[in-house]
């Protein structure tokens, strides 16, 4: 089994600068993070941006790492 996290940061909830775009990726990161402690049997999340959007998921995926 593999943990997957796929988000895209072409909108402007991720700012203009690299600073902003990877304060908002791990912000993103940090929510996924705590969803997976509150439920961790729980199979694909969203991922949200800060302006409500959502930009990507985590999912659990079965087979290999490649």
């Amino acid at each position: 089994m593999k943990f997957e996290l796929t988000i895209n940061t072409d909108n402007a909830a991720f700012g203009e600068t690299a600073q902003e775009r990877n304060a908002e990726v791990v912000r993103i990161m940090q929510y996924i993070a705590t969803r997976l402690e509150k439920e961790p049997l729980q199979v694909i999340f969203g991922a949200v941006d800060h302006n409500g959007n959502i930009v990507g998921a985590a999912v659990f995926l079965e087979g290999d790492i490649q």
